[in-house]
């Protein structure tokens, strides 16, 4: 009786697990949601990227990019400049494949 409560509590565990790591929004959802909350437009978010604000048409520079998966969720913070000089800190949470401001 206890050996079958124990398996049953580690399978459910693991189909946790699998199910929350299967549900990590990735890359091109990230894109799309920058977009539509932010309206930031990237056209290549590795090595070189082309972004702009587009309320403003105008061209904002990526300053830095941290990306940290921690199996259940990721976090990316970008940090961008615009023409002006201004410093544009976007910080978000990916869970249950959907982005959110934190």
């Amino acid at each position: 009786m206890k050996k079958k409560i124990i398996l049953i509590g580690i399978s459910v565990i693991v189909l946790i697990v699998i199910i929350t790591n299967a549900s990590i929004p990735g890359e091109k959802k990230y894109i799309n949601w920058l977009l539509e909350e932010h309206s930031i437009s990237c056209t290549n978010t590795y090595i070189l990227s082309d972004c702009k604000l587009i309320d403003d048409n105008q061209k904002i520079d990526r300053l830095s990019r941290n990306v940290t998966i921690v199996g259940i969720y990721t976090t990316i913070s970008d940090t961008f400049r615009d023409q002006d000089g201004n410093i544009i800190v976007i910080n978000s949470l990916g869970i249950m494949n959907k982005f959110y401001n934190r």
